[in-house]
């Protein structure tokens, strides 16, 4: 999943040379194989406040969250 971003930005091209821009796309989410194996903002996240005491989540076979595997307070 991309999303479009507006601001100030370089693009450098295979010459090393730069053009600007105002609008560029950034990955928000990549899905392999049905499974979310990258996402930047957590939207596929509970929010962290509505779990109560609560433990790593997520597939641990796609997730490195899976390390500390002590409730969180």
């Amino acid at each position: 999943m991309l999303r479009m971003e507006e601001g100030a930005f370089g693009f450098v091209d295979v010459f090393k040379t730069r053009m600007n821009g105002t609008e560029r796309l950034a990955c928000e989410m990549t899905v392999r194989g049905g499974k979310v194996v990258y996402e930047m903002n957590g939207i596929t996240r509970e929010p962290w406040d509505k779990l109560g005491k609560y433990a790593s989540q997520g597939d641990e076979r796609w997730d490195g969250s899976h390390e500390d595997p002590k409730p969180k307070p």
